[in-house]
């Protein structure tokens, strides 16, 4: 009799243990309805937003516009993006701060692949940051800030928001598998509100200049700083643009004209505290015809790689034989390498320089900080 009470009560217990198990869960899927989690660099050039409802289901949307992207029907760029559907299910306790919680997303039904309308390419693509999440993390608000991954505090917005906070003020999602934060929506329009207390990028940053002495990499850097290509990258309010031009190999042709060829790239910067962080920018192999006109060396033309089969056709052709330089072309596309990462740290320490900037590093997403000195 004895025995079949204590396995009676072993079992009331679990059952005991799994209601409150379940009504825990339960609590924070009811915490979580109505809130907006939004994942962006803190602009509306690229977003993805969900919406969570009864139940922790939710819907959301993504939206990425590529201005640059033109076509012969479709000069005025091309728009990313889908709506979706999905369902947060299972959370597990980690801690009295965090929750793993199994995701399931759908894009709906209806959606055309591809169209072009009034002069825009319409594409339907995966939501962004979402696409290999199967288990996420939630973090509730209160969270300690040296609690929260690394990767996620790339967009938690903490340094516009609150530069010295020790705890997040919010609800936020981690996925890990995409490397995505999202923060409630409600967060990242504070931005843009100083009335709120939040830290902005205004104002803006001052407009790159070439400050060194050598007059061809001057002009092409002035050059490639004021470049439509610059304009067309996402963009963010007080950006700058700073250019890195690897330059493989200078002909001159005689005293007034210059053949220049090399891997240039096009880098927007923020400022996020004493760090610029880099939110868009791009490669382009190319050769640059420069003229002095006055004494003043100046691009006449810039011809670019173009991309996928191209690209290496292009570059084996500005090479015209010369494997030496195809191999720093190929080379030049690794921003990462260290004489190519030298280059692009002395174009940055010399801008800071000249603006009097208290700049002491720059950083790329999912990237640990690059100091300057």
């Amino acid at each position: 009799m004895k025995r079949r009470l204590v396995v009676l009560m072993a079992a009331l217990m679990m059952m005991v243990t799994s209601a409150i198990a379940e009504s825990a869960s339960m609590d924070l899927l009811a915490q979580m309805d109505g809130q907006v989690f939004e994942f962006s660099s803190g602009v509306g050039a690229w977003s993805t937003e969900l919406t969570v409802g009864e139940n922790g289901t939710f819907t959301g949307s993504f939206h990425d516009s590529e201005m640059g992207e033109t076509g012969e029907n479709y000069p005025d760029g091309t728009l990313y993006g889908c709506s979706f559907h999905g369902q947060f299910s299972d959370p597990e306790p980690v801690d009295e701060y965090a929750w793993t919680v199994k995701l399931s997303v759908e894009q709906d039904e209806g959606q055309v692949p591809e169209a072009i309308e009034d002069g825009i390419r319409y594409v339907t693509a995966a939501p962004y940051g979402l696409e290999k999440a199967q288990t996420v993390t939630v973090f509730l608000p209160g969270t300690p800030v040296d609690r929260l991954p690394e990767g996620f505090m790339i967009w938690s917005h903490l340094q516009e928001i609150d530069p010295e906070a020790k705890s997040i003020p919010y609800y936020a999602i981690w996925n890990e598998a995409d490397e995505a934060g999202f923060i409630t929506a409600a967060v990242s329009e504070m931005q843009d509100k100083p009335e709120t207390g939040a830290v902005t990028n205004e104002p803006g940053l001052p407009a790159y200049a070439y400050s060194g002495d050598d007059p061809i990499e001057g002009a092409i850097a002035d050059y490639l700083a004021g470049n439509e290509r610059a304009k067309e990258y996402l963009t963010e309010p007080g950006y700058v643009t700073i250019p890195c031009p690897i330059i493989h190999k200078t002909d001159m042709i005689d005293d007034t004209h210059a053949k220049v060829y090399g891997s240039f790239w096009i880098l927007n910067y923020v400022r996020r505290g004493e760090t610029l962080f880099n939110i868009s920018g791009g490669e382009y192999p190319a050769v640059i015809m420069l003229e002095n006109a006055d004494g003043r060396w100046q691009v006449t033309a810039m011809e670019e790689a173009g991309d996928g089969e191209d690209y290496v056709e292009d570059i084996e052709r500005f090479a015209d034989g010369d494997q030496e330089l195809a191999d720093q072309y190929f080379a030049g596309a690794d921003l990462g390498a260290e004489a190519n990462q030298a280059i692009r740290t002395q174009f940055i320490k010399a801008y800071v320089e000249a603006n009097g900037l208290n700049i002491t590093a720059y950083q790329d997403y999912g990237w640990e900080p690059v100091k300057l000195n």
